[in-house]
């Protein structure tokens, strides 16, 4: 099949089919683009979950299409490390379906920036954790050594494109600090 553009009585555009046969009269098929089915935002208000909250700053507000890095404005996630939890911790998103995944891009707080930082972003089929509440390690889309400016945003590649409805984002926080995200953003191919 060719696709042109054919203009109707009116100027407008109209669609046109063709259908190629070769000279043995088998029909030759096109392919599909791939772009045709990328995503640029497969987490858009789709349900989030968080160790723990902190204040207003539900795991929903990471996912709100709201790139504001200013907590104060409500629009950004936050946890709440406190006595008796462990020493981690994580937010997770999931995308209800599966998807190949490329990469995940993260907007960081702009106050308190330096609580997001060596962090790893995994990918999974299912919500499953290992005992330290992360995701296996199999399911490693990348990990982040560093930290991230106040207000940035930044994406991440995966490693690979992983394959997976679940998004996890773990911290290790032996120094008792927080996680902070205002916004989290998840592309690749359905």
């Amino acid at each position: 099949m060719v696709f042109g553009k054919n203009f109707d009585g009116n100027g407008g555009n109209v669609l046109r089919q063709r259908h190629l046969t070769n000279t043995v009269g088998l029909s030759k098929h096109c392919s599909v683009d791939p772009t045709l089915f990328r995503f640029k935002n497969a987490a858009l208000n789709k349900p989030a979950l968080q160790i723990s909250t902190y204040s207003s700053g539900t795991a929903s507000k990471a996912v709100d299409g709201n790139k504001n890095p200013r907590f104060v404005d409500g629009s950004c996630m936050h946890t709440w490390w406190k006595e008796g939890l462990p020493l981690y911790q994580w937010w997770m998103v999931d995308l209800e379906r599966e998807y190949r995944i490329d990469s995940v891009n993260i907007t960081n707080r702009l106050h308190a920036a330096k609580r997001q930082r060596d962090f790893d972003i995994f990918v999974s089929l299912n919500g499953t954790f290992v005992d330290d509440d992360h995701m296996t390690d199999d399911s490693l889309c990348i990990h982040v050594s560093g930290g991230m400016g106040g207000g940035e945003t930044r994406t991440f590649t995966c490693r690979t494109p992983v394959f997976g409805q679940f998004v996890q984002v773990y911290m290790e926080t032996f120094d008792k600090r927080n996680m902070n995200i205002c916004e989290v953003t998840v592309e690749g191919n359905r």
